[in-house]
């Protein structure tokens, strides 16, 4: 069993006022943040096809405005903010609260992901 280590104080980076110090707790946040953009990009794929074919309308008023200038512009805001939201919980990586905010985004994203699989299967079984 590996010994989480918690940091409770380094001066010479601000992001790790408290962490873990634990290389598979670190990994498993890496590995959070790779999949929280491949289920970024499933999301926007199924988003395109659900709204330009008529079947559903974009929920969030940021994207639904994007998406009404087209889908290159909806497909590169959605992966700029993902990106973005990534790239300050990989500066934070050590610090416990990345560890919880990856682990929501991931669970957030799975469950979107899952409506759009049932979705899929629904519209298959038509």
């Amino acid at each position: 069993m590996v010994k989480r280590t918690r940091i409770l104080h380094r001066p010479d980076n601000p992001y790790m006022a408290v962490g873990t110090s634990n290389p598979r707790v670190v990994q498993a946040v890496e590995l959070g943040l790779k999949a929280l953009l491949l289920l970024n990009l499933l999301d926007a794929a199924c988003t395109l096809v659900w709204c330009l074919s008529g079947l559903a309308q974009e929920a969030n008023p940021l994207m639904r405005h994007l998406l009404s200038w087209g889908p290159v512009p909806f497909i590169e805001g959605k992966v700029a903010l993902v990106l973005f939201g990534v790239w300050i919980l990989s500066r934070a990586k050590h610090h416990v609260l990345a560890e919880i905010g990856v682990a929501s985004a991931v669970l957030a994203y799975v469950c979107v992901a899952g409506v759009h699989v049932a979705e899929i299967v629904r519209l298959a079984a038509l």
